[in-house]
């Protein structure tokens, strides 16, 4: 048996035990949902609709993807492959956060960069490698417990200003692991989901901070007369 074949067969058996683990996420039938097979070209299986959770675990049982994803966008016709013809109704507003794009100082300890001509390696970013003097490395990265811990904090934080700020209620926002490099922040809030391009550059903007000027925001020195 073949390594891939092997793997896919281990994949069925966890899903034939553990199907009862499966969650479908809120209003699933407005949902687009897409398949990667245990294939060498990864091509994913798009424009899936299910009416229930019991369909969904069904055809997860009998595919027996490698991943599952699904639309953070609700449509009238998910299962069309035109996107015209899905008629989009609204989103979830979802947030990414990744610990690689973290600045933590373990960094330094574990990740590294390859010349691709002489193969050297270097703790940190040289600008030209002394062997050959390319100017030119690939990173090789690691995720440690303390990359995942910042991701954490930084998940925390954002949680925080959702409540806090916009006053969005907990039980609508959905956190979870993305698997390997940090977490998903789900905002499953109606009155998000019709929220354009524009809103939620507003948001994003005011989350991440930009155009702010913390001078606005600095003590003054008063000046005795």
């Amino acid at each position: 048996m073949e390594t891939l074949d092997f793997i896919r067969e281990k994949f069925r058996e966890y899903y034939l035990k553990n199907a009862i683990k499966i969650n479908a996420p809120s209003s699933m039938e407005k949902r687009e949902f897409g398949f990667v097979p245990f294939k060498k070209e990864k091509v994913m299986v798009r424009h899936r609709s299910f009416e229930s959770l019991g369909q969904l675990v069904n055809f997860i049982k009998s595919f027996v993807p490698s991943d599952v994803y699904y639309s953070s966008a609700y449509y009238k016709n998910p299962g069309e492959e035109k996107m015209v013809s899905k008629e989009w109704l609204g989103a979830d507003l979802v947030f990414d956060i990744d610990c690689d794009h973290i600045q933590t100082p373990c960094k330094k300890t574990h990740d590294t960069w390859i010349c691709p001509n002489c193969g050297k390696t270097f703790v940190e970013k040289p600008t030209q490698c002394p062997t050959c003097h390319t100017e030119k490395f690939e990173e090789e990265t690691w995720i440690c417990e303390k990359c995942l811990d910042a991701a954490k904090n930084e998940t925390l934080k954002l949680i925080s200003i959702l409540e806090e700020d916009f006053g969005i209620s907990s039980k609508n926002i959905n956190v979870v692991f993305s698997g390997h490099r940090g977490y998903h922040i789900h905002l499953e809030d109606e009155t998000l989901r019709s929220f354009g391009v524009d809103e939620r550059k507003e948001i994003s903007d005011y989350i991440t901070g930009l155009g702010l000027n913390i001078r606005t925001y600095q003590p003054k020195k008063r000046h005795k007369d």
